[in-house]
């Protein structure tokens, strides 16, 4: 349908993160140049919290809503969810979390993957289990998907540039050895996309 008005002026943003509702309609996260929270909704923009934020992933929770991930300056995660009663709750306490990336799964649970700080560990948390460790070491780049199944997974490109999957259905798998990958995103099930060293862009979905 062409281009759209922007949602925001020009040099207002620094990251951004979105999520379909239950309703279908997507909720986008933003971080302003100040470091606050806004939301964006069909009721337009909202501040959810002033200060310090420097990445967000958001996802859908168990009640349909949309929900935000944040890690904030001193490397704490926080979980903005409306099953908090609306509110803030910490989920890794300062200088622990590098990165997030969230994704809802086919039984409507928020799992969050996270890389920490020291040894740049990664592990996961779900509203069931908590967190659980998955790794050990060198994570530097993270994606949240999902597989065939609806189960949530993860891509992770680590310090050597190779990329892995971690998959539910099979464990750890390498997608693409060292020095080859530069950051990957995850698509539809079972897909990624990866831009390689020479900065071309892949699409790999299992099977092909």
């Amino acid at each position: 349908s062409g281009c759209k008005a922007p949602l925001s002026p020009a040099g207002t943003i620094l990251s951004v993160s979105a999520a379909d509702d239950a309703a279908g309609y997507a909720d986008v996260f933003a971080v302003t140049a100040d470091r606050h929270l806004w939301e964006h909704s069909a009721a337009g923009w909202a501040l959810i919290s002033t200060g310090s934020f420097q990445q967000i992933s958001a996802a859908r929770n168990a009640a349909g809503d949309a929900v935000v991930f944040a890690v904030l300056t001193d490397h704490s995660l926080w979980e903005y969810s409306s099953l908090n009663a609306g509110g803030w709750v910490m989920l890794s306490p300062g200088g622990t979390i590098l990165s997030v990336s969230a994704v809802t799964d086919s039984a409507g649970h928020d799992d969050a993957f996270a890389v920490t700080v020291s040894g740049d560990n990664l592990w996961e948390h779900s509203p069931n289990a908590g967190w659980v460790q998955l790794s050990i070491g060198s994570f530097q780049q993270v994606s949240a998907g999902l597989n065939g199944s609806g189960q949530a997974v993860v891509y992770g490109v680590l310090t050597d540039n190779s990329l892995w999957e971690n998959n539910p259905a099979f464990g750890w798998r390498m997608l693409s050895g060292p020095g080859t990958i530069l950051s990957v995103s995850a698509g539809g099930a079972d897909e990624v996309f990866a831009i390689t060293a020479d900065h071309h862009l892949w699409d790999y979905q299992m099977g092909n």
